[in-house]
C-alpha cells in the first residue's frame, strides 16, 4: 500500500506540474491496468507489479485533473481569480453555518457554506467556504450575537468585505491564498457589526451533532470558569481544538520549544481517545466486530466534535484503518496502514498534497514507523541476545550499539531465573549500565524516555527540509522536551477532566486536581525557558530557492536508503552480506556520509547568501512599533 500510495502522489504531483490532457493519463491508466492483469496470468509478477505502479501514476494524474477541472463558475474562489468581485469589496452573502461558531476571547468565528452572493445589485449562486470574524468587544455585542441564535445549520445573510488576496505578508510567509486553500477555504472577512447579519431560516441537520456540538461549547465554558485563562486556552486547545484561546506567549514558548504539536488535534489525541474506547468495549464484550464499531464510532464521533478538521480527518482514517485489521484476523503492517490512509485521502482530495499539514503529518509518522521503530527492535535484538540454537553468535554490531541495546533491554534477572531452570550453564558479559539499572530498578524508565527521544529524533530530522520551507526553525529543544511536555500533557488532561467531573459534587475535592492542572500546564508553557534563555531551544534557518532548493528534495534520497537498508539488516544474522536483499556496506556507508552532507548544507546553509542580479529591490517591513525599508542595491548591498 506505501508504494502504491507512493506511485498515486508522483501522478498528483505530475498532474500540477505539468500541463496534461486528461485523456493521455486516463488512456495510460487503462493500458496499465490491462498489461498488469496479463503479466499477473502470466506469473510474471515483477513486471505486473511494475504496470500496477505505472496505472496508479496515471490515476493520480487523472483525478488531480478532474479536481482542478471540477472548480465550478459559481465558486467564490473563481469570482476572485477571474476578476467578477475585487478582493476587499462588499458583498452581500447569503449561506449555511457549517458547524457552531468558535469562541475566541475577542471574538467569534464562523464556518459559512455559501448559497448566493449579491455584488453591486446582482445576486447569483455561489459555493464554497468563507470563514467569518466577528469581533465581540463589549456584552452588548455577545447579547447580540447570542440573540441571533447562530448554531450548525442556521442560514444568515451577511454583509462584509471578503478577502482572498493581501497586498503584503511576511518574508518567508505563506500567502493567505496558500493558507485558505490549504484550509478548505475560497475567502475570509470581518463582521464590522452584529447588525450587518441576518438571521433568516434554519437548515436540517443531525441531531447528534447538534448534541456534539452543545456538549463541546458546555465543556469549553466549564474549563473557562474553573482553570486560569492560560491553562484553559492549553485546555481548549488540546482536547477541544479550540486554539483561539492560547495566548501569542504560550503559543510561541510551544513553538520555539517544537511541542506545538501536542495542542493540534491529530493522531496523538486519535490514538489515545480510540485506545481508550477500545480497551473499556474490551471490558464489556469480547466479540471483535463489537470493539472495533465501538471504538470506531467514539473516534469519529469525537473528530466531529473538535471540527472534523484535515488532520484530524487523516489521523481518524489511518485509526480505522489499523483497528479494522484484527477484526479481518489481520496483522496491521504499519506501513500498509499508512499507505492506505494517504491513498484514500489523495483519492479524495488530490490537492491535499500540497497541503503543509499532510505532509508533515505523514512523513513524521514515516520517519517513525521505517526509521525510529525499526532502529529500536534492532537494538533489542543486540540487548536480549543469549546463546540458543538459532543464534549461537553475539551480534555483529558496533560496541557502542550493543552496549545501548544491553544497556537498555537486557534482563539480568529474567537470565538469572532462565538459567536455574536450565542443564547447562554459563556467564555472559554484558554492559555494566544495564546491571546498574536493573539494580536500582529504573531501567523501564530509561528504556522508555530513550526510545521517546529516538523516535523524536527520527522525525525532527526526517522533517528538516520541511521545518525550515514552511517555520525557518529547527527546535533542539524538542528532543528531551517532547517527553516531557507529552507526559504533562496527559497528566493535565486527566486531571482536569477529573476536576470537571467532581467539581459539581465537592468544590473541596476538585481543588487538588485543579491545582494539578494548573501546575502541569504551567510547566508545559515554561519548560523551554531555561533552554531559551541560554540560547539554545531552536535556531533559525533561511530557505533555499531556485535551484539551491533541490537540497530539500536531494536529502530523502539517502534517507530512503538507510530506511530499506534498516528494514532488511538483522545484527543477529552472520550471513547479511549473502543476502541479495541487504545493501553492501560501502552503499550505507555512501548514503549515510551523502546524508551528512545534506543536512549540513541545510544547517549551515552557504547556498543561500544573496547574489547581486542588478535591478534595486525594496522590501517594506512592519516591526510592529515601526516600519523598516530594507534596500537592496544592484550591486547586492543592503540598505536597512
Amino acid at each position: 500500500m506505501a508504494l502504491l500510495a507512493a506511485s498515486f502522489a508522483c501522478g498528483v504531483w505530475l498532474a500540477h506540474v505539468l500541463t496534461l490532457p486528461k485523456f493521455l493519463p486516463l488512456a495510460g491508466g487503462a493500458i496499465c491496468t490491462a498489461l498488469a492483469v496479463y503479466a499477473l496470468g502470466r506469473a510474471r509478477l515483477n513486471l505486473a507489479t511494475s504496470f500496477l505502479v505505472l496505472a496508479f501514476v496515471c490515476a493520480g494524474a487523472t483525478l488531480m485533473l478532474w479536481e482542478q477541472e471540477s472548480i465550478g463558475t459559481d465558486r467564490v474562489r473563481h469570482f476572485y481569480e477571474t476578476g467578477l468581485i475585487a478582493s476587499g469589496a462588499p458583498v452581500e452573502l447569503t449561506g449555511v453555518l457549517e458547524r457552531a461558531p468558535e469562541v475566541a476571547p475577542d471574538g467569534l468565528y464562523f464556518a459559512v457554506r455559501a448559497e448566493r452572493v449579491r455584488f453591486k445589485g446582482a445576486e447569483q449562486p455561489a459555493s464554497g467556504a468563507v470563514q467569518l470574524f466577528a469581533p465581540v468587544r463589549d456584552e452588548s455585542a455577545r447579547e447580540q450575537y447570542a440573540r441571533l441564535e447562530l448554531w450548525r445549520g442556521a442560514r444568515v445573510r451577511v454583509t462584509a468585505a471578503l478577502e482572498r488576496a493581501e497586498q503584503f505578508r511576511n518574508p518567508g510567509g505563506s500567502s493567505l491564498t496558500e493558507f485558505l486553500d490549504g484550509r478548505g477555504l475560497d475567502a475570509t472577512a470581518v463582521i464590522k457589526s452584529p447588525l450587518l447579519v441576518e438571521r433568516l431560516d434554519d437548515e436540517r441537520v443531525l441531531l447528534p451533532l447538534v448534541w456534539l456540538d452543545e456538549w463541546r461549547e458546555a465543556l469549553r465554558e466549564r474549563m473557562a470558569r474553573t482553570f486560569t485563562p492560560e491553562t484553559a486556552g492549553v485546555l481548549a486547545a488540546s482536547l477541544l481544538g479550540n486554539r483561539y484561546g492560547l495566548s501569542r506567549a504560550s503559543a510561541e514558548r510551544f513553538r520555539e520549544g517544537g511541542t506545538f504539536h501536542v495542542l493540534v488535534i491529530s493522531g496523538l489525541h486519535i490514538t489515545f481517545i480510540g485506545g481508550l474506547a477500545w480497551w473499556l468495549a474490551r471490558l464489556v464484550t469480547r466479540r471483535r466486530g463489537w470493539q472495533f464499531a465501538s471504538a470506531v464510532l467514539v473516534t469519529w464521533a469525537y473528530a466531529l466534535a473538535v471540527g472534523a478538521e484535515v488532520s484530524v480527518v487523516r489521523a481518524g482514517v489511518m485509526f480505522t484503518v489499523v483497528a479494522l485489521a484484527p477484526v479481518l484476523s489481520r496483522r496491521a503492517q504499519s506501513l500498509n496502514a499508512l499507505g492506505g490512509a494517504a491513498l484514500a485521502l489523495l483519492a479524495w482530495r488530490p490537492s491535499d498534497l500540497f497541503d503543509p499539514s499532510f505532509q508533515l503529518t505523514f512523513l513524521s509518522v514515516w520517519s517513525i514507523v521505517a526509521l525510529g521503530w525499526p532502529l529500536l527492535g534492532k537494538l533489542r535484538e543486540a540487548g536480549e541476545w543469549r546463546p540458543l540454537r538459532e543464534t549461537s553468535r553475539p551480534p555483529a554490531v558496533p560496541r557502542s550499539f550493543r552496549a545501548l541495546g544491553e544497556a537498555l533491554y537486557w534482563d539480568e534477572r529474567a537470565w538469572q531465573r532462565e538459567l536455574r531452570q536450565n542443564v547447562y550453564h554459563c556467564r555472559l558479559f554484558k554492559s555494566r549500565a544495564a546491571h546498574t539499572l536493573g539494580r536500582w530498578r529504573v531501567q523501564a524508565l530509561v528504556r522508555y524516555c530513550s526510545a521517546m527521544i529516538i523516535i523524536s529524533a527520527c522525525a525532527q530530522l526526517c522533517l528538516l527540509p520541511l521545518l525550515v520551507i514552511y517555520f525557518h526553525r529547527f527546535s533542539f529543544a524538542a528532543l528531551p522536551l517532547n517527553i516531557i511536555v507529552g507526559m504533562l500533557m496527559i497528566a493535565a488532561s486527566l486531571s482536569a477532566l477529573t476536576a470537571l467531573a467532581v467539581a459539581p459534587v465537592s468544590a473541596g475535592l476538585a481543588w487538588p486536581f485543579v491545582w494539578l492542572t494548573e501546575q502541569a500546564s504551567w510547566l508545559m508553557a515554561h519548560s523551554v525557558d531555561p533552554l531559551a534563555q541560554a540560547g539554545i531551544a531552536s535556531v533559525r534557518l533561511p530557505e533555499y530557492t531556485n535551484w539551491p532548493a533541490a537540497v530539500y528534495a536531494l536529502y530523502f534520497a539517502p534517507l530512503l536508503l538507510l530506511a530499506y537498508a534498516l528494514a532488511h539488516w538483522s545484527p543477529l544474522r552472520r550471513d547479511n552480506a549473502k543476502d541479495e536483499s541487504v545493501l553492501p556496506l560501502a552503499t550505507v556507508k555512501f548514503a549515510a556520509l551523502a546524508w551528512c552532507v545534506l543536512l549540513i548544507l541545510i544547517f549551515t546553509h552557504p547556498l543561500s547568501a544573496g547574489r547581486a542580479d542588478g535591478r534595486l529591490r525594496v522590501d517594506f517591513l512592519d516591526v510592529g512599533q515601526g516600519d523598516a525599508a530594507l534596500l537592496t542595491l544592484p550591486d547586492g548591498t543592503t540598505l536597512l
